[in-house]
């Protein structure tokens, strides 16, 4: 369903709308721009120097209408969001911040049945979790923070158990809650050869794939960068060569 005769209220995204409490879906069909302020309010409490680069900005149009439950947006608004990119760029403030618009502008929906979770775990301390309750309870939050960034294969009674499955399983059994987010610093590529083939294509039937480009804000940063031109230059430097 597409914007109808220029009223806003015509894009809302019918079957999660209600996730949007009403006073701000109201205030979205009265002036947009007033709820885009809130939610780059939103992102500045966690980066109060904040600005959306030109390759970004498409991205985070489609984030704030994902936010908001719209059709107009490239994000399907049932699914996820699996945010990727390289160190720095900002993922894990992003997530925090689109968080925070969930947490003071969603509500309960009528099918959901449960007050939202919007709090963040790094992707280690799920795992530990998991370890601890005997590979049985995952209790995932809204947010997953640096998934990857530790090992995902665990020892349960002398078995190997891949931790992705069984995220991928959850989220699958329980799509109709809100939405999770998750950041990661591998590609896609990365990935999907790390995390292998059955885990990957579930996260891809409940993610929208969310690419934020640009350079680290980390401090050394410049550091990093420097060595990634050497190993560029060497690496050119081994094929003239050949």
């Amino acid at each position: 369903m597409g914007k109808e005769n220029g009223n806003p209220s015509a894009d809302i995204h019918l079957n999660t709308a209600l996730m949007v409490s009403k006073p701000i879906r109201e205030l979205y069909q009265k002036d947009p721009a007033q709820v885009k302020t809130k939610f780059l309010e939103c992102l500045k409490t966690y980066a109060p120097n904040l600005t959306i680069s030109e390759d970004n900005r498409k991205t985070m149009a489609d984030i704030f209408a994902w936010c908001m439950r719209l059709n107009s947006g490239k994000f399907i608004p049932w699914k996820g969001l699996w945010i990727y990119g390289k160190i720095g760029v900002g993922k894990t403030t992003l997530m925090k911040g689109i968080l925070l618009f969930i947490e003071k502008y969603w509500e309960l929906t009528p099918y959901c049945g449960e007050i939202k979770n919007t709090k963040v775990a790094t992707f280690e301390q799920i795992v530990d979790n998991y370890r601890q309750n005997e590979c049985c309870d995952l209790n995932l939050p809204a947010g997953i923070d640096e998934v990857g960034a530790s090992e995902h294969i665990l020892m349960y009674r002398g078995n190997p158990v891949n931790v992705m499955n069984a995220i991928a399983d959850s989220l699958m059994s329980y799509r109709n809650l809100v939405p999770r987010i998750v950041t990661t610093n591998f590609t896609l590529e990365d990935a999907y050869q790390r995390f292998g083939t059955r885990a990957f294509d579930r996260f891809n039937q409940y993610f929208e794939l969310v690419e934020i480009v640009g350079k680290s804000h980390r401090q050394g940063a410049f550091w990093r960068g420097l060595m990634e031109e050497r190993e560029t230059a060497t690496k050119e430097s081994n094929r003239n060569q050949q």
